[in-house]
């Protein structure tokens, strides 16, 4: 299966659905209807691995946003946050040939609320091979040699 950034943040937003609130990918938006989500990249990390596998974590916030001029509005993080906690500790990620999809596990998973925001945060790991084309053959050809010899 192959992942993207991208394939990771639909497979949020697709998790999230159920709640039946708009979902936005980026969080520079005018005109957002609250409550709603927001979900954004936080910094993240790749690395390289043993036999050119790679290693790369995701890490994203998903922010709930609420309507401040509701009474008691911080109360309606507890179902949300009940909501995230039991449906989160998976995501199915899917493209385009697999129909089912696959289960990858969240790590990392904590929340805390900033004013009238319910940041959830959670990251994601992937291995992946990595596809080299380089010909070790060709580049060893390319290389040239300056002999010298004594005397």
């Amino acid at each position: 299966m192959t992942y993207t950034t991208q394939s990771v943040v639909e497979a949020i937003a697709c998790a999230l659905e159920p709640l039946k609130y708009p979902v936005y990918a980026s969080a520079v938006q005018q005109d957002v209807e609250t409550p709603c989500f927001f979900i954004s990249l936080m910094p993240s990390y790749s690395a390289s691995q043993v036999d050119e596998r790679n290693l790369t974590q995701l890490n994203f916030d998903i922010v709930f946003l609420q309507r401040p001029d509701i009474p008691d509005a911080a109360d309606t993080f507890f179902p949300v946050i009940d909501y995230l906690n039991e449906n989160f500790e998976f995501i199915t990620l899917t493209d385009g040939d697999d129909t089912d999809g696959v289960l990858i596990h969240t790590y990392d998973r904590q929340y805390h609320v900033e004013g009238m925001d319910l940041h959830y945060q959670l990251g994601v790991k992937l291995r992946g091979h990595i596809v080299k084309t380089i010909n070790p053959m060709k580049t060893l050809e390319e290389l040239t040699y300056e002999i010298k010899t004594k005397g």
